[in-house]
């Protein structure tokens, strides 16, 4: 099974994961207390996670397995 997850603590803010999502979603961006953010709209292409300027806030996962991360973009 495929997830996303957020690490709220370390999301400032920025809304760059819901200008990013081709539906405009306001799940990943609204959170501030679940780790899951999986939605039932969500397209799976993960332009959130692509996005998000912050290390480690956002990440894909598959059966528990990391396949990718929000990293860090000068």
């Amino acid at each position: 099974a495929l997830t996303k997850e957020k690490q709220a603590s370390k999301c400032t803010r920025c809304g760059a994961c819901q200008i990013a999502c081709p539906l405009d979603s306001e799940e990943v961006y609204l959170e501030k207390a679940s780790k899951v953010v999986n939605h039932p709209d969500c397209l799976h292409c993960y332009r959130c996670i692509d996005t998000c300027p912050e290390d480690d806030c956002l990440e894909a996962k598959f059966f528990g397995f990391r396949l990718f991360k929000s990293k860090f973009k000068e």
